[in-house]
């Protein structure tokens, strides 16, 4: 086992510290204290895909819905800073996106000028 950077982001922690919880105005979503383990995630990445050779995930999750779907950080460029990485929805039954999520976990514009 070897140590990661759990720690989520200032602004999305402070998101989370808002009182943010399940059910809220209609929206089903846990956030969790912390991103979820690499691999945790990977096997979770394996089996989504269906590839038991896929490499390590490159997402960073950081809550769910009740079904289990899982609300990540897309890192697609591992060099640029998190906060400029888009926000994705990978649903219990495979699909992208979910109305649930639709103007609500979509950009971190918000989260970060709440911190300012």
């Amino acid at each position: 086992m070897q140590d990661e950077d759990r720690m989520l982001p200032a602004p999305l922690a402070a998101a989370h510290a808002a009182g943010f919880s399940t059910d809220h105005d209609g929206y089903d979503f846990e956030p969790y204290d912390e991103f979820m383990w690499s691999v945790e995630t990977s096997e979770w990445w394996r089996s989504w895909t269906g590839s038991p050779s896929a490499g390590p995930a490159p997402l960073r999750v950081f809550g769910q819905d009740g079904t289990g779907g899982l609300v990540a950080i897309w890192i697609r460029g591992p060099e640029e800073p998190i906060e400029t990485q888009p926000i994705v929805f990978h649903g219990s039954e495979g699909e992208l996106s979910s109305p649930r999520f639709r103007g609500v976990v979509v950009t971190w514009r918000p989260l970060v000028q709440a911190e300012r």
